[in-house]
């Protein structure tokens, strides 16, 4: 009887495929599906970062905290992050795995009227990554603001290009039509303006061009807009209320026209339990269907129809939490932050679930999100 022998070298080379292709396929069915970037505003700052998988578990990337003075207003592309001390501006190259290297700085108020008293306060990205909206507070004097336009020259470095007028109301973060051609924000100032949605052009170089919207005001005594939203259905959510501490705040919907005008969708008001909201607080997830806020009870949850209607999806979650920012991933997650901690949300038919428990992160103020490719 011949006598079958696998050698050991053989054998040791098959178990190897084997546990290999056990492994990978373990790896591709919990695959990384977005980076998540928390700063906060202690002196020395730093940013917390965390590769978030599949199943909505994460992890801290290699090397995070990441110790830096421009660790407020972050915001991720898919190359670079960007921060502010309040005076500088400071891009970071983002390694494969997330972490991040400081590449270089740049005074983000060097380029205004009136440089001494003012700073830069929030950042914002158009859609494409080449632009760099800075809001500058006291721009041009005290409580006079405007937009510093930086072009993002996609190697480390950004580029002073363009400053906007001056106006009280330029102090918020901007919004992107899908298309990239408007950008949308609202007054933040209660004390100084009324109700005002700001609307700008985007030219192809990335200069914001000023106009009048045409959009009107919902009924109220001295309402102020305190959180937009853009979806990639077409509208803008506004989130709005008196300006008297613990006044409940509304919702209300606008169609973007083709020419970037807002149509108000009169039945679309929707009466929130939040009182006081944060910046980012209101964002839609990429497709355009579901809506966050995130404030001072919670986290909820609103689906859009195609008229531009709101509906609860589910009920407030962590009602009990004061959150100060919100935002999506590609996959159905929802990342929120207190001055505490990290949250991790998945979206279902019933509205949100907390995933595991909340990921503490000391003095956290400023949230970005990078979907993974």
């Amino acid at each position: 009887m011949r006598t079958l022998r696998i050698s050991s070298v053989i054998l040791l080379a098959f178990t190897s495929s084997l546990l290999a292709q056990t492994n990978e396929a373990t790896t591709n069915s919990n695959p990384v599906v977005a980076y998540i970037y928390v700063g906060n505003n202690t002196k020395p700052g730093q940013i917390s970062a965390f590769s978030a998988e599949k199943n909505g578990s994460i992890e801290s990337v290699s090397g995070s905290p990441f110790a830096t003075a421009a660790s407020q207003a972050i915001v991720v592309s898919s190359s670079f992050l960007f921060g502010t001390d309040g005076t500088n501006i400071a891009v970071f190259k983002r390694s494969s795995d997330g972490a991040l290297h400081e590449s270089s700085t740049i005074n983000g108020v060097a380029h205004n009227p009136i440089t001494e008293g003012s700073a830069v306060f929030l950042l914002t990205l158009d859609r494409t990554a080449d632009s760099l909206y800075a809001v500058e507070l006291n721009f041009d004097g005290a409580d006079n603001d405007g937009y510093a336009e930086f072009a993002n020259l996609h190697d480390g470095k950004i580029a002073f290009r363009d400053n906007t007028n001056t106006s009280v109301a330029f102090d918020s973060l901007l919004h992107f039509s899908e298309n990239d051609e408007f950008a949308y924000g609202g007054g933040a100032d209660c004390g100084l303006i009324g109700w005002e949605i700001l609307a700008f052009h985007r030219t192809s170089t990335g200069e914001l061009v000023f106009f009048d919207p045409g959009n009107t005001v919902p009924p109220g005594s001295f309402i102020c807009p305190i959180a937009e939203a853009t979806s990639a259905k077409g509208f803008l959510a506004v989130m709005y209320g008196p300006a008297e501490t613990g006044s409940k705040q509304n919702i209300i919907t606008y169609r973007i026209t083709s020419t970037g005008g807002l149509e108000e969708i009169t039945t679309s008001v929707i009466t929130t339990d939040f009182t006081n909201l944060s910046l980012p607080s209101l964002q839609f997830d990429p497709t355009g269907n579901f809506l966050a806020a995130a404030g001072d009870n919670g986290v909820e949850i609103f689906k859009i129809n195609s008229e531009g209607l709101l509906t609860p999806l589910g009920h407030v979650v962590e009602p009990s939490v004061i959150f100060v920012g919100a935002l999506w991933d590609t996959a159905g997650h929802l990342y929120a932050i207190s001055d505490s901690a990290l949250y991790v949300f998945t979206l279902g038919s019933a509205g949100l679930t907390l995933v595991g428990s909340p990921r503490p992160v000391s003095n956290a103020a400023w949230l970005a999100v990078l979907p993974a490719p």
